[in-house]
């Protein structure tokens, strides 16, 4: 499935709004300590994805997009 947002201006962090096949979602990724679980590795960075009614929460890192 691929899922067209749009940035939207944040003073805490990225977000992305969106729509899909089963209406729209919210993409957040905000500065903080996080530890996925499954690894030793702290990532620098929270996410959370909400879309069709489910909230999936995660860490993230930034990557060079070049």
């Amino acid at each position: 499935v691929t899922l067209l947002g749009r940035l939207v201006p944040s003073l805490v962090g990225t977000v992305i709004l969106g729509s899909g096949p089963r209406g729209d979602f919210h993409f957040g990724v905000t500065p903080g300590k996080c530890s996925d679980g499954m690894s030793d590795k702290s990532h620098g960075y929270t996410s959370t994805f909400i879309y069709d009614g489910v909230t999936y929460k995660g860490c993230a890192e930034p990557v060079d997009a070049r």
